[in-house]
């Protein structure tokens, strides 16, 4: 491709600095997404390549939180112990991502930076509480990830990028994600889940029924309410359908999409109750 230019950055303080001084300037992280949007749209970058810093790469943990480095990729979040043990639904999304080659190369930080409407990442780090650290030259700031792709656009000022991803631990808490596609891991999200259950309450989230993936909150009310009870169940699976209606109008992917997002609710619940959940 013509007009490309590609600089290897060295530290995150080297990528704040020319993110605020060169024009054009993208971050390159796996590229999986990038190179092909700028292909299709004839574009020259100046490719910012953030894959050799160290920090950005780095899966740790400390007594309260999980870490997770933007350039971290798909295979290495899946086959991280620190992320099946306290974020189990990040870690059966990674599982999703592409097929091997695509998850030895796309990124967390650039799967929620996308702003995809069916990023694979997205609803499982939304029920986990993620939140993001986001460095420019003004400083740093912290956002959960909810707020952050909020309203189907990625809330990022010009200069910023994310350097990582904060997950709170949370004493018994489960999580579970589901991802529907033509192809379990080769094709782009139909419809993708996430929940999480935990003694403070649950969250659910769905990913590609609208501009962003989001919490379904009146679900949620629903179910807190018990999820042992066939007619509490029964209940949230009729407030999802209204709500997927709600979201969609009379798109023709509509009717699919009430029916499979009450599908993805059942198997999220049977995976984190251990039990199967069904209603007759």
């Amino acid at each position: 491709m013509k007009g490309l230019s590609y600089y290897k950055a060295q530290s995150v303080e080297d990528v704040v600095d020319r993110l605020a001084n060169l024009e054009g300037a993208r971050i390159l992280a796996g590229g999986t997404d990038l190179l092909l949007e700028l292909e299709r749209a004839g574009q020259g970058a100046n490719l910012l390549d953030i894959c050799f810093i160290d920090e950005l790469r780095d899966i740790s943990e400390s007594a309260h939180e999980v870490l997770i480095g933007a350039a971290c990729t798909f295979d290495q979040i899946e086959r991280s112990g620190t992320v099946r043990t306290h974020a189990r639904a990040l870690s059966q999304a990674a599982s999703t991502v592409g097929g091997p080659a695509i998850r030895n190369l796309a990124t967390i930080g650039g799967n929620v930076a996308n702003g995809a409407p069916a990023a694979d990442s997205v609803p499982a780090l939304i029920v986990l509480e993620a939140r993001a650290k986001v460095r420019s030259a003004a400083g740093e700031r912290e956002v959960e990830v909810e707020e952050l792709v909020r309203a189907g656009r990625v809330h990022l000022d010009e200069g910023e990028i994310i350097t990582r991803f904060v997950i709170p631990k949370c004493e018994g808490r489960k999580s579970a994600y589901v991802k529907l596609g033509l192809r379990r891991s080769m094709a782009v999200s139909r419809l993708s889940g996430a929940i999480g259950l935990s003694e403070a309450g649950m969250r659910f989230a769905l990913g590609a029924v609208g501009p962003s993936a989001c919490r379904i909150r009146s679900v949620e009310d629903i179910l807190s309410q018990g999820v042992t009870c066939q007619d509490t169940v029964r209940r949230a699976l009729s407030r999802l359908a209204g709500d997927i209606r709600e979201r969609l109008g009379e798109r023709p992917t509509a009717p699919y999409k009430q029916r499979a997002a009450q599908g993805v609710l059942l198997d999220l619940l049977s995976d984190v109750l251990d039990r199967e959940v069904a209603v007759l």
